[in-house]
């Protein structure tokens, strides 16, 4: 996932690639091949993966407009209806 962007001129008219991280912006060290370039990939590819994973706990309608059960003592009986449902 990293890319190389431009080449930049140094005080000594020698071009040398920047590596950033596509998905952060963060600037990678300058070789590709060495370990604190494939170390600093890796982890910004857990840190990138770990962002996107879905949230332990999905909360439901329900359970967002609901008051938690340990504050509700006994629970509430069913209600009255207006009318009789007997015919006659």
């Amino acid at each position: 996932m990293a890319t190389n962007a431009s080449p930049t001129k140094a005080s000594r008219s020698v071009r040398r690639p920047y590596y950033y991280y596509r998905a952060t912006g963060m600037r990678l060290p300058a070789d590709p091949n060495s370990t604190a370039f494939k170390l600093a990939l890796e982890g910004l590819n857990r840190q990138v993966a770990a962002d996107k994973a879905p949230p332990a706990v999905v909360p439901t309608i329900g359970s967002l407009t609901c008051r938690p059960p340990s504050s509700r003592s006994t629970p509430a009986p069913p209600p009255e209806r207006p009318f009789s449902t007997c015919s006659g």
